[in-house]
């Protein structure tokens, strides 16, 4: 596999962005509701900051030969996380994501060509390439800078983040939705389906 340079580029981009974002927060701001159903704001940084510690785990591993799950504790894992570090004063929490953010940049500078064809556990424990994770750390955050509601719209993503999103965002449209409502909305014989959420 090719050094994912664009990728890898978009991932920093993303993180500088969330930075400058957040450090214009104010602290009593954080446990507002954000456009994520049931999810605070402060709900959303700690997500940041397990999702970004597992690409740096995931990371390790294969620079170790060791295969580690995404999340300690799988799934439960994550939102027990998510469900404690939520609650964490906004300096903390902003400090630790400025630290994972860092840190996964880093590692993707330095990292051996190889690593990128080593098979790492995605979410529930599907594999892909460690190659894949700057695409997918660089497409969590710009979603989750949408979700936080402090003025980020789809509008602001790059044009070479929505082209490498759209083709798996369209193959998972089947899973998302009841087939015959999809297609009649494909092709323009029924209104938009109700999609199931994307996570």
């Amino acid at each position: 596999m090719t050094v994912p340079t664009e990728e890898i580029t978009g991932c920093r981009i993303a993180h500088d962005r969330l930075h400058v974002t957040v450090g214009t927060l104010d602290p009593d701001r954080l446990q507002a509701p954000s456009l994520l159903p049931d999810w605070t704001i402060g709900h959303l940084l700690a997500h940041l900051v397990g999702n970004g510690e597992s690409v740096i785990r995931r990371l390790n591993g294969a620079i170790d030969g060791e295969q580690v799950e995404m999340y300690v504790g799988g799934r439960e894992g994550r939102n027990a996380f998510i469900a404690e570090f939520s609650g964490a004063p906004l300096e903390e929490l902003t400090d630790r994501l400025r630290h994972v953010d860092e840190t996964i940049d880093t590692l993707l500078d330095g990292l051996d060509p190889d690593i990128w064809d080593v098979a790492v556990l995605s979410r529930d424990d599907v594999p892909v390439l460690a190659g894949d994770l700057p695409f997918q750390r660089w497409r969590e955050v710009e979603i989750h800078l949408v979700d936080l509601g402090l003025g980020h719209t789809p509008a602001d993503w790059s044009p070479e983040l929505v082209e490498r999103m759209l083709p798996g965002l369209i193959g998972d449209l089947r899973s998302r939705a009841e087939p015959a409502a999809l297609a009649g909305w494909l092709v323009g014989r029924a209104p938009a389906p109700e999609l199931g959420a994307w996570l």
